[in-house]
């Protein structure tokens, strides 16, 4: 999918208003198909009898289903703010994109409004006369019972929504879903844009250094897309090396560099390409930024550790899909170098080490003392510890946080009974990862 589209779609998706919108105007389509295919329809089918006894029988049913439908999406609505609103309060509000996003509660809302607009139009399809469209009211009747029915599951959706334990696992399945689009992404330009024996490694490639042909962005705002593939195939068309000063999620002003060109004998044009290939918008969500899930995470954990929530539990929860993520980060860091180093088209990203760093030492810093995070922490480092194939780097991060960690749980923890077993982990995990630096090999 090209940059501007995905962002399109992100935009899209993310407007709570566009799927209500749509289901109204799909109600106001059936209502009139409905009055139209009557004649049809009655002329082939025979209805249950005694369902509608009459004209003012049907405006009747007609009328109650549109003004209840109508107060359930308000309360609907209603809802959806509240649940924002504590959500925002309780977490964070970086997680609101989550339920921003939530296809099911747009999904109830719009069928309500739909429901609405279909029994307005059926009604005003009557329009006083004697003749009952039965086909159309029936339908009507019906789509009153699945309003009832959608309110009570719309309901337990949202309670189960605003549980911990849902919120995280949402956020770490996303999360994880664009870790595995960002490796596929560099696989594809690595393997499928060119032939083997085309592939220029970083020696042979157009330095970075002389990369030095800026391309200036031409809005403010946040670099949401990047059409990776498109820019291979043109910078492999042109000799040249594409270099990107932002990566994904990050804010750029207008005139600043937003990449820089070098190897091409045309690059006036190719930075125009550039252009065309990204995507700058107002909010920093993207569905190729991999990262913001890590820093949700890491926002619900501190916020729980607040001393307004003092919520261990649901900061352990946080840590615990951290955890996993950072593994699973480790484990793709070769290959993603590996396909990196043979492209032509640079985008900064974060190395595993600096994630460890950003993620793990701010709720360090605050779980001083609360002995239930520090073992998640713990926790956490032999996840990543035990990944197969991390590279020096997240090996000696991993080590420096280990030793913060000890650090800490002899300094906040004042009692010998709470820290003696901490301190036994930690102990455990030093030798865990001293075998693997030994033998490689059995820790993978």
């Amino acid at each position: 999918m090209s940059a501007r589209r995905l962002g399109l779609w992100q935009r899209i998706r993310g407007n709570f208003a566009f799927v209500p919108a749509v289901a109204l105007g799909s109600g106001v389509l059936a209502g009139l198909a409905m009055l139209a295919l009557e004649a049809p329809l009655a002329a082939w089918l025979a209805w249950p009898p005694g369902l509608m006894a009459g004209p003012e029988s049907s405006r009747a049913a007609l009328t109650a289903i549109a003004t209840s439908s109508l107060t359930i999406a308000a309360l609907a609505v209603s809802l959806t703010l509240a649940v924002l609103t504590y959500a925002g309060a309780q977490y964070s509000p970086r997680v609101l994109k989550t339920f921003l996003a939530d296809a099911v509660s747009q999904v109830s809302i719009g069928l309500l409004l739909g429901v609405h607009a279909y029994c307005l139009v059926v009604l005003r399809g009557q329009d006083g006369s004697d003749e009952v469209p039965e086909f159309a009211a029936g339908l009507g009747v019906v789509a009153g019972f699945v309003a009832v029915a959608l309110l009570i599951y719309y309901v337990h959706h949202l309670a189960s929504s605003l549980r911990a334990s849902h919120v995280v696992a949402a956020i770490g399945d996303d999360t994880g879903r664009l870790l595995d689009e960002e490796m596929h992404a560099w696989r594809v330009a690595d393997a499928g844009v060119r032939e083997p024996e085309q592939r220029p490694d970083r020696a042979t490639a157009a330095s970075v250094q002389h990369a030095d042909h800026p391309v200036a962005a031409p809005c403010s705002g946040y670099l949401t897309a990047i059409d990776v593939d498109a820019l291979e195939r043109q910078a492999l068309a042109d000799a040249a090396l594409i270099v990107f000063e932002r990566t994904v999620g990050s804010f750029v002003a207008e005139g600043e560099p937003l990449a820089r060109i070098g190897g091409s004998e045309t690059p006036d044009a190719l930075a125009q390409q550039v252009l065309r290939c990204v995507d700058i918008g107002a909010h920093p969500e993207s569905e190729q930024d991999a990262y913001s899930g890590f820093g949700q995470l890491v926002d619900l954990a501190l916020r729980a550790l607040s001393p307004g929530l003092n919520d261990p539990h649901s900061a352990g929860l946080a840590i615990d899909r951290l955890g996993a993520l950072l593994a699973r980060r480790a484990r793709l860091d070769q290959d993603l170098e590996h396909a990196r180093a043979r492209a032509r088209v640079f985008v900064p990203r974060r190395h595993t080490a600096e994630l460890m760093r950003v993620c793990l030492q701010p709720i360090r810093q605050h779980a001083a003392g609360q002995c239930a995070v520090l073992h998640r922490l713990i926790e956490a480092l032999q996840r990543i510890a035990a990944a197969p194939g991390i590279d020096a780097s997240t090996r000696a991060a991993l080590t420096t946080e280990v030793d913060a960690l000890a650090r800490a749980i002899e300094r906040d923890v004042a009692e010998a009974e709470d820290a003696a077993p901490l301190q036994a982990e930690i102990a455990q995990l030093r030798a865990s990862m001293a075998r693997s630096v030994a033998d490689p090999a059995a820790a993978s």
